[in-house]
């Protein structure tokens, strides 16, 4: 876990991995309060549509989410792209990964867009920032996972 924090920030490029805990890293270097650079949601749909980037798919049940019936991640398997419904799955299973729903993540829309905000986030200190931010995030996190285990034990 140390060697992490040798990092002033990191890349992390999500996986479709929908009913799997494979987000351990993202966490883990979240959690250390490390910077996180990431593809933004567009990005990482265009990688996905360009270099056909593997979906993992496990036992997800489908119900309704409030806004209506949520879409079968099934659909990012077995529907071609593009279509109507491969593009309803994706855009609602990829907005729910972590990368996509923790705060203070850094998203990049290109390459050169990436190299851009490093040069800037260097020079300007913002990585430190952003690694403060993510600590009093932390903290938070902490606190009501504190309290929400109390009151599960206090049979609230």
């Amino acid at each position: 876990r140390r060697h992490l924090l040798r990092y002033e920030a990191v890349v992390f490029v999500p996986t479709l991995s929908i009913a799997t805990r494979h987000v351990d890293d993202f966490e883990e270097l979240y959690r250390l309060n490390v910077p996180i650079l990431c593809p933004s949601l567009a990005l990482f749909k265009k990688w996905h549509d360009k270099y056909d980037l593997e979906i993992h798919v496990g036992g997800v049940e489908v119900g309704e989410d409030g806004n209506g019936k949520i879409p079968s991640p099934h659909l990012l398997l077995y529907q071609s792209r593009p279509s109507d419904g491969w593009e309803r799955a994706f855009n609602y299973w990829a907005s729910k990964l972590d990368a996509y729903v923790y705060e203070h993540i850094t998203y990049f829309d290109s390459w050169a867009h990436f190299f851009q905000l490093c040069n800037e986030m260097r020079g300007s200190g913002s990585l430190d920032a952003v690694s403060r931010s993510m600590l009093k995030s932390n903290s938070n996190h902490r606190i009501d996972a504190i309290d929400a285990w109390r009151m599960e034990f206090k049979g609230e």
